[in-house]
C-alpha cells in the first residue's frame, strides 16, 4: 500500500540520494516531508519496525522498510 499512498499524497516518484550518518526514516504526509531519527528502530524485524513506526506516527501509516539482513552497520 506504500506506492498508492505516496500517489494519494501527491507524489509521482521518490528519489533519495546520499547516506545518513545515523538511522533515519522518511515521514511523508501530504505536503509535509521530514527526515526523522530512527536510532531506536535499528536491528528490529520488519514487523517490529512497522509497529514501532505506527506508534511514533499514525496507527494506519503505510510503511516500506527492510529487515536486519538488508542493513549495514550504522
Amino acid at each position: 500500500m506504500f506506492g498508492p499512498e505516496l500517489k494519494f499524497a501527491g507524489y509521482d516518484a521518490l528519489i533519495i540520494e546520499g547516506q545518513a550518518k545515523k538511522p533515519v526514516f522518511l515521514w511523508i504526509k501530504d505536503d509535509v516531508v521530514e527526515i526523522r531519527d530512527a536510532s531506536s528502530l535499528w536491528g528490529m524485524t520488519v514487523a517490529d519496525t512497522t509497529e514501532a513506526l505506527r506508534e511514533k506516527t499514525e496507527p494506519d501509516a503505510k510503511v516500506a522498510c527492510i529487515g536486519p539482513a538488508g542493513r549495514t552497520s550504522p
